[in-house]
């Protein structure tokens, strides 16, 4: 492996299989702290690595040490999570959720410069790490994102209030405006006990300075609710719009929010 930055930058699209056809060799094993695992095949440790990845890992190198068959390299990993996971072994995830820790990695190379062993230890996450830039351009912001949506989904607000700034201002398609964390989390919070909100978003553009999305914006109506402000709901049933979002970001964190309705 002549350029482990080309290696980071694949593993972070989360495209498990170009990076195994890549850069790995097997017989592979693979050690950490929890396990000691042997994967005789390409197809054994793509299925064992899928299952792993239902957490999104992203990895950022400080410093890489290049050697005769093996490479050293320290390096921040980041996950974040769109599932529970309680029992994930860098600590409990949920929607929403994202950990990070620092850890060294030490690559075992054949012949022909191929990952043949992976040997990882790692702090405990929160530990030894710089604060992170939560959303932007990058694949690790995009994956926040992505867990961000899901936490929303799944109705974690107090987990997703920590992707906004402390006086973010929201505004919805029928020009009301909430401004400040604690208002927007209080305010989710208490139009989910009566009707469950889900977004599936069908676009991004991403950068460092905002993101705009279109997404399916559902209703489902948990009780009667014919008092609510988009339209009168009954239990049970649902009613669906498309979206767009426009987000400002300040320093990774949502610092505005303007939402429209497109259909």
């Amino acid at each position: 492996m002549e350029d482990y930055y080309e290696y980071a930058r694949i593993f972070n699209t989360g495209n498990d299989e170009l990076l195994l056809s890549k850069f790995f060799s097997f017989p592979f094993t693979f050690t950490t702290p929890f396990s000691n695992q042997s994967y005789e095949t390409y197809e054994s440790f793509l299925k064992a690595l899928r299952e792993y990845h239902r957490v999104r890992e992203c990895i950022e190198p400080h410093k890489v040490v290049y050697g005769k068959g093996e490479l050293f390299v320290d390096l921040d990993i980041v996950f974040h999570s769109c599932v529970e996971w309680l029992d994930f072994p860098y600590g409990p995830v949920r929607p929403g959720d994202t950990l990070l820790t620092r850890g060294f990695v030490h690559y075992t190379l054949d012949s022909k410069s191929r990952i043949v062993h992976v040997a990882e230890m790692y702090w405990p996450a929160g530990y030894l790490n710089m604060p992170m830039k939560r959303l932007g351009g990058s694949d690790t912001q995009r994956a926040a994102l992505d867990a961000l949506i899901a936490g929303f989904n799944a109705g974690r607000f107090e987990a997703i209030g920590d992707y906004y700034t402390e006086d973010v201002t929201v505004e919805f398609p029928l020009n009301e405006q909430l401004v400040g964390r604690a208002k927007i989390v209080e305010t989710y919070k208490s139009i989910q006990e009566k009707v469950k909100v889900n977004l599936e978003v069908k676009s991004a553009i991403c950068d460092d300075s905002g993101i705009c999305l279109t997404a399916k914006e559902t209703f489902q109506a948990l009780v009667d609710d014919p008092d609510f402000q988009i339209m009168p709901l009954k239990a049970g049933k649902e009613s669906s719009r498309l979206i767009l979002i426009v987000i400002s970001l300040s320093g990774g964190l949502i610092s505005s929010s303007k939402s429209i309705t497109l259909e």
